[in-house]
């Protein structure tokens, strides 16, 4: 009842300038400390709630601001970009696979159609090869199969991706994800917590979390370890099937997470060349497409979405 504003000022601003892990440890200076840019972007929101008045609005600023402080990095190995492809370098490289540099700006995450049997395979690789340094990741999507038939589809998938340097994702299946020695896997809400899939997959598995439009289910999925979280269905999609009256996220919430936190964000739903400029310029790390590209022609839907993508000036 005797809640004091302005110590609870004094309290977030002395995390978010002296807290030295999780979020902080994202982005450091030469001599090891909190990156600067992090810092500052923690002080202006805690700015923001001090001024705002009220103990429900300061409150909201308390939990946005010690999340951000939390959600994070895989232990001592700070990201120098949001790159999911960078992210995998480290273990690929392991595994004989050296990792070209990749640039910071938005990738594409291709979803496989139901599918994946007959000529998929050479629709993959045409896509992969139209995409070189733009596909990112590519997620293994397929229903009604059981593990032995889904693990005989994915080989091939697998090889075409491997030689492609992108990361190739197990959707909903942790098991199947670790019987064929995927990147890693993507999590609905219903399909388990990335703590255990951790345990499961091991550090440098890749773990995703479908979050819809909540910065709640978002933040909690950064707390449990998620390296990367996704919103969604930003559009009408056949894909990313969505309750009619559930809340469509907007751009606003890309914004909002890109400014806070340095989990990488994939933005999902009924994504095409002529609807992702504003999921871009909002900070989206990823694109995931399915019916984008593989309703047509796949190499050029591709094409399509490098131009979509790239910065002004830039072809």
């Amino acid at each position: 009842r005797d809640f004091d504003i302005s110590h609870a000022h004094s309290l977030i601003k002395r995390n978010a300038a002296g807290h030295t892990g999780g979020l902080g440890e994202r982005r450091t200076s030469e001599n090891g400390e909190p990156g600067q840019s992090e810092r500052g972007k923690l002080e202006q929101e805690a700015e923001k709630c001090a001024s705002g008045g009220g103990h429900e609005r300061l409150l909201h600023g308390l939990y946005t601001i010690f999340c951000g402080l939390c959600v994070g990095a895989k232990t001592g190995v700070p990201s120098p970009d949001r790159s999911l492809a960078a992210w995998l370098g480290q273990s690929r490289r392991a595994k004989g696979r050296g990792m070209t540099e990749t640039a910071t700006r938005t990738q594409l995450y291709l979803i496989s159609p139901l599918d994946v049997g007959g000529d998929f395979p050479q629709r993959l690789e045409r896509a992969l090869a139209a995409g070189k340094g733009l596909v990112a990741a590519f997620q293994f999507r397929v229903k009604g199969v059981d593990q032995h038939e889904a693990a005989a589809l994915a080989e091939p998938l697998q090889a075409i991706c491997a030689a492609h340097d992108c990361a190739f994702i197990v959707n909903d299946s942790v098991a199947l994800a670790k019987r064929i020695k995927a990147d890693g896997v993507h999590l609905g809400q219903g399909d388990g917590d990335p703590k255990e899939a951790r345990e499961v997959l091991g550090r440098e598995a890749q773990i995703g979390v479908t979050c819809h439009a909540s910065r709640h289910l978002a933040m909690e999925a950064g707390e449990a370890g998620a390296d990367y979280v996704a919103f969604g269905a930003f559009f009408p999609s056949t894909t990313k099937e969505k309750d009619p009256d559930a809340e469509r996220p907007t751009t606003d919430l890309l914004a909002w997470w890109v400014k806070l936190f340095e989990v990488p964000v994939v933005a999902i739903g009924g994504i095409t060349p002529d609807t992702c400029a504003p999921l871009v310029k909002a900070g989206a790390d990823f694109l995931a497409v399915s019916g984008g590209v593989w309703n047509g022609d796949e190499a050029e839907a591709v094409r399509a979405f490098a131009k979509a993508i790239a910065p002004p000036g830039e072809t």
